[in-house]
């Protein structure tokens, strides 16, 4: 069966019928773009390609985005909680250094 004959089947709620979404890696130049433009798309971008450049301008943008940062800095972290203190759920408590305990 084809897609279009799979369609014609259903009755869409509302008459519209719904997107089918595929999504993109992002990579270099675009992934700045894209992670500008919506800073969830953060999410599509490879590790490998994620710099700390785009990651500021993700979570700079939103609360949210934090989650989508694979390698964490400090700064990172700090930038996100400053915007919005609701990122720190977030942030990898690992990147940080023990607190010396006081005997």
């Amino acid at each position: 069966m084809k897609l279009s004959e799979f369609k014609k089947t259903f009755k869409w709620v509302g008459g519209a019928e719904p997107t089918i979404h595929s999504h993109n890696i992002f990579k270099g130049d675009e992934a700045l773009w894209e992670v500008e433009e919506r800073p969830s798309n953060l999410e599509f971008v490879l590790p490998k390609d994620q710099t700390e450049e785009i990651c500021l301008a993700a979570v700079e943008e939103s609360k949210h985005a934090l989650r989508y940062v694979h390698n964490q800095t400090v700064e990172i972290c700090l930038a996100a909680v400053k915007k919005n203190s609701f990122a720190y759920q977030y942030v990898n408590k690992d990147i940080f250094e023990p607190e010396e305990e006081i005997c």
